[in-house]
């Protein structure tokens, strides 16, 4: 889990919008609001949200990376999970990101 971060902030940070890690442990969930990251559901702005990871979840399937379907599901690292893996992650989700325009 530290690893993924290490890694993934740098990304996160060069989104075209507010992007955010939520971590415990190995599970990790990103949180795609420009406010700080929510502490209760009906804190999540769906129609932002939802519009932000629908480009993100496709693009890193087309580069052979499968996240949760949905913008409200956490992902979960195994020991399987390699710091490769990671840096593949963060490169396709940095690809990903240099796609897509700002949105509000």
């Amino acid at each position: 889990g530290r690893e993924l971060e290490r890694q993934l902030m740098p990304v996160l940070a060069g989104a075209p919008f507010g992007a955010h890690l939520v971590r415990a442990g190995s599970l990790f969930w990103i949180s795609l609001q420009d406010a700080p990251p929510p502490r209760a559901a009906e804190q999540i702005d769906d129609a932002v949200v939802v519009a932000r990871y629908r480009p993100i979840f496709h693009g890193l399937l087309d580069r052979g990376i499968a996240l949760p379907p949905s913008a409200y599901e956490s992902g979960f690292l195994s020991l399987a999970h390699t710091p490769a893996h990671i840096a593949r992650l963060c490169d396709a989700l940095g690809d990903v990101f240099a796609s897509m325009a700002p949105t509000p």
